[in-house]
């Protein structure tokens, strides 16, 4: 049982960062923020930054493996070039709740729950022990 609630736990913070992984990181800063501060209430034991789906010192278009894995669920949907289309505030909310998280939260659950990196580790076991890169223990 302690296992399915840390699966849950993980897969449910991942969620948020895997907004970060669609490419709909340019839409506005304060989406970042957002996604951080949900990611960081989820786990407050845990810091996230852009490295967990991105290439330190690239364009958030170069995602690492992880974000590749999660990207490439959801990639052939075009989310990225719908959102941006969407000029109104409240329809970029609805979209986002109504059409991308649905989508997101399949993927991340697919990845977390049954792939591993190039290297056979599983992911679920490197979010859960801050071993992924971008993904940090808080200090006390």
């Amino acid at each position: 049982m302690v296992c399915c609630s840390l699966l849950h736990t993980v897969r449910r913070s991942f969620l948020i960062v895997a907004f970060g992984c669609l490419g709909l990181s340019g839409t506005t800063a304060s989406a970042h923020t957002e996604i951080k501060n949900m990611f960081e209430k989820e786990n407050p034991h845990l810091k996230v930054t852009c490295n967990a789906c991105h290439v330190q010192g690239k364009g958030k278009e170069v995602r690492n493996e992880f974000g590749e894995a999660i990207h490439s669920k959801v990639a052939d949907q075009g989310f990225s070039k719908a959102f941006k289309e969407i000029k109104d505030k409240d329809e970029k909310k609805k979209f986002m709740e109504e059409t991308i998280l649905p989508a997101v939260k399949k993927s991340v659950a697919e990845v977390v729950d049954k792939e591993c990196n190039k290297a056979g580790e599983k992911w679920a076991d490197l979010i859960k022990n801050a071993t992924l890169p971008g993904v940090t223990p808080k200090k006390d």
